[in-house]
């Protein structure tokens, strides 16, 4: 692969990420030509099994189940040293918004997965403002920000679900 995108060289490649997706682009032009070929050639070989062979003659290769995966992940996490201080610093240098997420969590009985978006689009009370959307273990919701104090809405029902204040200790930004 990385044949395929050094052949256009590094200006035009540039050129390609930087180009509007929906008028002529002659870099894209170039990588659709790959493209055409990965889909004709999946056509004629199963480039998935083609792809599990690879994998299964690496020689480092160990094969576990998603428990043994789990419990390999936690006994690395937990072997790192001062965790705890690192994750405390992490979540005192958090942006705003996900403090307050967190904060919006913690008073609804939630356990926040991770933040996905922010819109700037949404319109609340008649206003444009920056809604932060994020999955907890019981759905989808998002936080408004109004009149300096976060809500956080169901995403499906946009009903809300709690508010909390929003000290300084949250910062600014």
């Amino acid at each position: 692969m990385g044949q395929i995108l050094d052949r256009p060289g590094p200006e035009r490649l540039e050129t390609f990420f930087e180009g509007d997706r929906f008028v002529e682009n002659a870099e894209r032009d170039i990588l659709s030509e790959y493209d055409d070929r990965f889909f004709a050639l999946s056509d004629e070989e199963d480039l998935i099994e083609l792809n599990s062979k690879w994998l299964r003659q690496l020689p480092n290769l160990v094969v576990i189940s998603v428990d043994e995966m789990k419990a390999e992940v936690r006994w690395r996490a937990s072997s790192i040293p001062d965790r705890d201080t690192r994750i405390a610093q992490l979540l005192a240098n958090e942006l705003r918004y996900m403090k307050l997420i967190r904060a919006l969590c913690e008073a609804a009985g939630h356990e926040l997965d991770c933040a996905t978006a922010g819109d700037p689009t949404y319109e609340y009370d008649g206003q444009l403002m920056m809604v932060w959307h994020f999955l907890t273990n019981k759905g989808h919701h998002y936080m408004v920000e109004a009149d300096g104090e976060p809500v956080m809405f169901d995403e499906d029902s946009d009903e809300p679900v709690c508010e909390v204040e929003a000290p300084d200790k949250y910062g600014t930004e």
